[in-house]
């Protein structure tokens, strides 16, 4: 049984290492990415323009339930910048978009110049250590990562994302439900491709807000029933700890 769990968990991590972490690492696919969601719509695109429109529905809502104190966002991974014009309005004093992916990042550098967004940082830098000290952010945005990365890794990066949080995160994670297990079986069938390919169960999410420091205050079905993607607002049980203290230094 162990030497089984063995070699499930090395294909995990070898299925992670290539289908996520080196693979939008590539020019073009960081090109057809950025297409995909502020490219022209396509009867093609519909889908992804539907379910990209909810997303930051979604996180807009979690950072309204966040209130107006918000003077430091991380946004981890920010790919291309698909939250950049939502979160700049929020950032008060800085906003950080964060990727493993230097092809995403020239191309959200470039997108977010052209928009006038001056204050927009960026930074290169693996979800599982970022560059940062402890609290330096008042929230941390994390959109489409968990589902894709295994229990070990994806616990290692709610660690790291609450290490350099003080108060919030936004996360999102493919849910696991029997209809979803289903709809997703039907959908490898189909289409041979899987869109959600380390789900987690209700009690893994929940174990991962306790280990992280955390506690969930509210979810948001990014589209019930057609997808797995959940958007959860989390935050650190601190109430003496407010947004007018001291930030560390962003290192």
């Amino acid at each position: 049984m162990a030497a089984s769990s063995h070699i499930t968990m090395s294909n995990d991590l070898t299925q992670y290492e290539s289908r996520t972490r080196r693979y939008y690492q590539d020019v073009e696919v960081a090109r057809r990415y950025a297409e995909e969601y502020r490219g022209p719509l396509t009867l093609r695109r519909i889908p992804t323009k539907v379910i990209a429109a909810r997303e930051v529905s979604c996180v807009a809502a979690a950072l309204k339930r966040c209130g107006d104190g918000l003077r430091r966002i991380l946004d981890v991974p920010c790919g291309t910048g698909k939250l950049s014009a939502l979160l700049y309005g929020h950032g008060r004093e800085l906003l950080v978009g964060c990727d493993i992916s230097a092809e995403m990042l020239s191309i959200a550098r470039d997108l977010s110049a052209r928009a006038g967004q001056k204050e927009l940082l960026f930074t290169r830098a693996d979800a599982t250590a970022l560059p940062y000290a402890d609290g330096s952010f008042d929230c941390v945005v994390c959109l489409r990562l968990l589902h894709r990365v295994p229990p070990p890794v994806r616990l290692a990066i709610v660690k790291e994302l609450a290490r350099v949080s003080r108060h919030y995160l936004i996360v999102t994670f493919g849910r696991e439900t029997t209809w979803q297990k289903l709809r997703m079986r039907v959908r490898r069938i189909l289409t041979k491709s899987e869109s959600c390919p380390f789900p987690a169960s209700k009690e893994e999410i929940r174990t991962l807000s306790i280990l992280g420091g955390m506690v969930a205050k509210e979810a948001w079905s990014v589209l019930p029933v057609l997808s797995a993607e959940v958007i959860m607002l989390l935050q650190k049980p601190d109430p003496c700890s407010q947004f007018s203290s001291a930030h560390e230094p962003i290192a």
